[in-house]
């Protein structure tokens, strides 16, 4: 290829070492992002690392070095208007200082240094991508406090914020806590949100209150394009794009929030739950934020019959709920995704209900139980899964329902496998006169005995559409197959299958009714 005058010749790819390396240096993949050679001389080697299958340790005295990775490349950035390019080097590791408990941990530390030939070139600078920090009190008989940390530094020249965050447990007082946070010193601005758990419950009758939570931002204010998405997404989304609910990585700084004046946001909530049981049976987590001026939003957890969560849980509740009010509209939904026990193979339970109405623009707003392509699921051990949906909007109603049998058993040389489904569902349409409504039904059934194998498939359709187009639609189908497996091969005996298929329409075109069949799609 050509950049601006040079030629250059170029590749990427994964550099596998086999031998000693591998076995004596422990040297896994070097992974290549962009090799380049160019007709003036100069190499361009971009996102090199090198990954230790086991990481290097280095004793010194009471210090222990670990490296796990080994980073090289080359890298181009904007100085004072001028495009520069710099090498790197770096690593990722740690130090772990046994005495003390203490060890800390760096991805991505690198040192960059220029080399091109401009005049005044850039001092090197170093670069910490993210830096960890583990401390426990005291090290050696049994720990009295456990601090864990982490913390990411700006690339000089591309980005101004800093981000990290930090737990703390203290096991003898039952004190646990933690906090993320963002900060901008330049502006200055500042997002901290924090959690905390008390050593003793406080009663509330039958309940508890076993932790709370608070939320302060300066210049930081919740808005969608934090997660890239647009205005015309939903809070909706917002809420539901990971991580669920509230937290700082969906909040903008006062680099990308040019648009408001006062950017000040909070938030407080609490952890409940029954109290005889340590919150077994349920508990909830609430908590109300206020981002001045785009969004008020209520964000609630629930959970049943199982553990409550503390801090270092990474699993989301199984229920949820929220309202939303910003960007002159109202959102409030709720939903499941209970698992009965854990993995579901008793009862597995997804349901997912929305409503959003907009002051500006009536229009838009709708009520969704389910969708028809995410609808409410209920699914009974294997046997039985059951969808419906219903959707309200100013653009019309649409409903449907599905119920699908599953049965699948061996009975030592006999295997049966059977399916059946029944599938109803309707729209009608407010922005011009149209209705319509279908049926679906079916029924397959397999049975192997041996080396011989008896198959039957039966079902029917029937819908209705008016009044334009006027549409009578109706289908039976049926298929009987005898088959016989020798040697190997399957041999079909006997084969029987036929349909009957009614239309009356005064329009010719089908499409419109087909699209009354979303959950069969």
């Amino acid at each position: 290829g050509k950049e601006d005058d040079d030629f250059y010749i170029g590749t990427s790819g994964t550099l596998q070492f086999e031998g000693f390396l591998k076995e004596t240096l422990k040297l896994g993949p070097i992974e290549i992002e962009r090799l380049r050679i160019y007709s003036d001389g100069s190499i361009e080697f971009k996102g090199g690392s090198i990954q230790l299958i086991e990481p290097m340790v280095l004793p010194l005295g009471p210090v222990n070095i670990t490296v796990s990775a080994i980073h090289y490349g080359s890298h181009q950035k904007e100085v004072n208007g001028v495009m520069r390019k710099f090498n790197y080097f770096g690593f990722d590791g740690g130090v772990s200082i046994d005495p003390l408990g203490i060890e800390v941990r760096g991805d991505g530390v690198k040192y960059y240094y220029c080399v091109d030939n401009l005049e005044d070139k850039p001092k090197p600078y170093l670069q910490i991508k993210t830096l960890y920090l583990d401390l426990t009190l005291p090290a050696n008989s049994g720990s009295l406090a456990q601090i864990n940390g982490w913390v990411t530094i700006p690339e000089p020249g591309v980005s101004k914020e800093y981000a990290g965050g930090i737990t703390l447990q203290i096991p003898s007082v039952k004190l646990a806590g933690k906090a993320d946070i963002k900060l901008m010193p330049k502006y200055p601005a500042f997002i901290i949100d924090c959690e905390l758990e008390p050593p003793i419950p406080i009663p509330l009758g039958s309940f508890a209150i076993y932790g709370f939570r608070g939320l302060l931002g300066y210049r930081y204010v919740a808005e969608k394009q934090a997660i890239n998405l647009t205005s015309e997404n939903t809070w909706y989304e917002y809420y539901k794009a990971p991580k669920l609910g509230i937290n700082v990585n969906k909040f903008s700084g006062p680099d990308r929030s040019v648009n408001y004046d006062t950017l000040v946001s909070l938030g407080a909530g609490a952890t409940l739950g029954t109290s005889a049981d340590d919150g077994y049976t349920f508990s909830i987590k609430a908590m109300a934020l206020f981002s001045i001026p785009s969004l008020f939003m209520i964000d609630g957890r629930a959970n049943i019959l199982s553990a409550r969560l503390g801090l270092d849980d990474t699993k989301d509740p199984p229920f949820f709920a929220f309202v939303a009010v910003g960007d002159d509209s109202l959102e409030f939904g709720f939903g499941a995704d209970y698992k009965l026990p854990g993995n579901g193979k008793i009862l597995t339970i997804y349901a997912d209900i929305q409503a959003g109405f907009f002051f500006k623009n009536q229009r838009p707003w709708y009520v969704n139980i389910g969708t028809n392509t995410n609808p409410v699921t209920a699914r009974i051990i294997t046997l039985l899964t059951i969808k419906s949906y219903v959707m309200l909007s100013a653009k019309g109603i649409e409903a449907g329902a599905r119920g699908d049998f599953n049965f699948d058993r061996n009975y030592g040389v006999i295997k049966v496998k059977a399916h059946a489904f029944v599938e109803i569902g309707g729209k009608i349409s407010f922005e011009r006169p149209q209705m319509g409504s279908y049926l679906m039904a079916g029924v397959s059934a397999t049975v192997k005995v041996l080396f011989v194998t008896l198959s039957l498939d039966v079902g029917i359709l029937f819908g209705v559409e008016a009044p334009k187009p006027f549409l009578i639609y109706g289908k039976f189908y049926f298929k009987v197959k005898v088959g016989i497996k020798i040697f190997g091969k399957r041999i079909t005996l006997f084969k029987f299958s036929g349909n009957l298929e009614v239309v009356w329409n005064f329009n010719k075109n089908m499409e419109n009714f087909y699209n009354f069949l979303p959950l069969q799609k």
